[in-house]
């Protein structure tokens, strides 16, 4: 037998053994139905607190301030709240480079340094909070109000001590009161 006629004698074999149900379709919706959500939150107010943040942790350890690796971004999570993220560094260092070889007491220093501006950094990011919470008055008291910090490391850094990242998070009305949860990792 030729496979062709095979494939079909196979194929038709299979059919015969699928047993058929008929379904009642669903009514097809009717045209424009679905609900248009609009944001509780301007897309402006999230523009503006993430440039407050940008400059907030770039003055923070003034006159030689936490560096920034990018810029922060906000949103909003429908039946949760607003989420804010960033990278920063807590002091810039010098890497080591064919002109720069980093030395022990260079990595003792910056971690020292690093050491004694995780404090600003979370004092940073408490306000940072309540600023939020305070702008984003038109969400409900029940949402939540989320900043994430990673921390950025050179590979030669010694990170004894020092978090890999910081979040803080509570609700919109927690957060206005300084109830405020930190989670250090």
């Amino acid at each position: 037998m030729r496979p062709a006629a095979l494939l079909l004698v196979l194929a038709i074999a299979a059919s015969s053994q699928i047993k058929t149900t008929s379904v009642a379709a669903a009514p097809a919706p009717a045209a424009n139905t679905r609900a248009t959500v609009t944001p509780r939150v301007p897309v402006q107010t999230f523009t503006d607190l993430e440039r407050g943040f940008d400059s907030k942790l770039s003055a923070t350890g003034a006159p030689d301030p936490i560096s920034l690796v990018g810029n922060t971004r906000g949103l909003y999570l429908s039946d949760y709240g607003a989420v804010f993220t960033t990278d920063v560094t807590l002091v810039t260092a010098l890497g080591n480079s064919p002109f720069h070889q980093v030395t022990p007491p260079e990595v003792v220093q910056v971690h020292q340094r690093k050491l004694s501006r995780v404090p600003l950094l979370k004092q940073a990011m408490l306000e940072m909070m309540k600023d939020t919470s305070t702008a984003l008055k038109t969400l409900p008291e029940t949402d939540q109000v989320v900043v994430a910090v990673r921390l950025f490391y050179m590979p030669w850094e010694d990170t004894a001590g020092l978090p890999a990242q910081i979040l803080m998070h509570a609700s919109r009305k927690a957060a206005m009161a300084g109830e405020i949860k930190v989670e250090v990792e």
